[in-house]
């Protein structure tokens, strides 16, 4: 039986995204975090700081939502229309740091005492515990085409237009393999093809020691690509 019941638009599970705290639900909806209880009692609820669409747009555009992240008790969330990653307390909501990143599209996941979050212009790594930038690895990702593999980070780097906020660092696509210790480029393997600009990795993830990628390469549908590689 429904312990709980939320009213929302259709468009509810292209915003938000729920995950289990130990005890609790927590769940992000526009700017808002909530822990609910699993007997449906709300426990808490936080605002995130927002910049309306007119002011700033870009922190609206091409932001993935992506659950929140646990780390014993503490919640690392973010939401479009924010500048900011932030770590609540699980407990009582409260903040416990909050990291400014205007360019952040996603929250990618964790590696053991950090945070890898994916940006407009790369790749970084934040720490858990204090909130602080501990790499940067530039690049031009999509967001959902970064990926964690066991003691790497896996980052399928693109061609961008050149515009105000982001400069195309290289005219090649490639796989990166990095290391979420240092931020260091362990293994480069170079995307060869005869795509044209259309061409776009969406997403990749890993099977055995193959990685599947879905790719956009023509203007009608969708097909996949296989991409083959010896990782490192």
């Amino acid at each position: 039986m429904p312990l709980m019941t939320v009213q929302r638009k259709p468009e509810l599970f292209q915003s938000a995204r729920s995950v289990l705290a130990q005890d609790r639900i927590v769940l992000v909806l526009d700017s808002t975090v909530y822990s609910i209880s699993l007997e449906g009692e709300l426990m808490w609820a936080q605002m995130l700081s927002q910049v309306p669409k007119l002011a700033d747009q870009h922190l609206h555009d091409r932001i993935n939502a992506t659950q929140p992240l646990i780390s014993g008790d503490r919640i690392i969330v973010h939401a479009a229309g924010s500048p900011d990653v932030v770590c609540l307390d699980r407990k009582t909501g409260s903040t416990v740091w909050r990291f400014q990143q205007p360019d952040v599209q996603e929250l990618i996941g964790l590696w053991k005492d950090r945070v890898i979050i994916s940006c407009r212009n790369g790749v970084q790594a934040i720490s858990i515990d204090f909130g602080a930038p501990l790499w940067f690895q530039p690049g031009s990702p999509r967001p959902s085409a970064v990926s964690i593999m066991g003691n790497h980070v896996l980052i399928c780097n693109l061609d961008k237009e050149p515009t105000s906020r982001v400069v195309p660092l290289s005219n090649q696509r490639s796989l990166l393999w990095v290391q979420p210790q240092t931020g260091k480029i362990v293994q480069e393997a170079e995307l060869i093809g005869n795509e044209t600009t259309l061409f776009d990795i969406e997403l990749v993830f890993p099977f055995g020691r193959k990685l599947y990628g879905i790719s956009n390469i023509s203007t009608g549908s969708h097909s996949l690509k296989l991409i083959e590689v010896v990782l490192p």
